[in-house]
């Protein structure tokens, strides 16, 4: 699953949110989860009705068929309602999207979600932060015994 999401990094979820995001207990119960794969059983796509969170966290290849985007939505919508009586129920679901998802938000919309970015006080946005690895780091002291290493180790 994460694998999937690193094929194109800017379209998902940041690589420190997953690993948190997937530990979730929403996982424990199977039906919270959708798996989509070809006929290879190559990994196409990954939702995860996120109760805990109130959110619906999907992931795609980037080459999958433009449909497929519309089948997870509509599983999601599928479970969402499954679970609508139950503790785990929510009254409203929360998808991540880009600026730049135009498509995924005229699918979104079309399967009845609403953005929430502009509705008054307690409007929310994502906004994606990225820095060049050109750029230079400027000198720092760190704390005795403190290290600065990369998330994906020496490698």
């Amino acid at each position: 699953m994460m694998a999937l999401a690193q094929l194109a990094p800017r379209e998902n979820l940041h690589v420190i949110d997953l690993p948190y995001r997937l530990s979730s207990w929403a996982l424990d119960h199977p039906g919270n989860v959708g798996l989509w794969v070809n006929a290879g059983g190559q990994l196409l796509a990954w939702a995860v009705l996120q109760t805990p969170f109130w959110t619906i966290d999907y992931v795609s290849h980037p080459d999958a068929d433009e449909g497929l985007h519309r089948r997870v939505l509509a599983w999601a919508d599928a479970r969402a309602l499954a679970v609508l009586d139950t503790p785990a129920g929510r009254p409203i679901w929360f998808v991540h999207v880009f600026a730049h998802q135009v498509k995924r938000m005229r699918d979104l919309e079309e399967a009845g979600f609403a953005p929430q970015t502009d509705v008054g006080q307690d409007s929310w946005s994502k906004v994606l932060l990225v820095r060049s690895a050109d750029m230079p780091v400027p000198d720092c002291s760190l704390p005795a015994g403190s290290t600065i290493r990369p998330l994906a180790g020496a490698r």
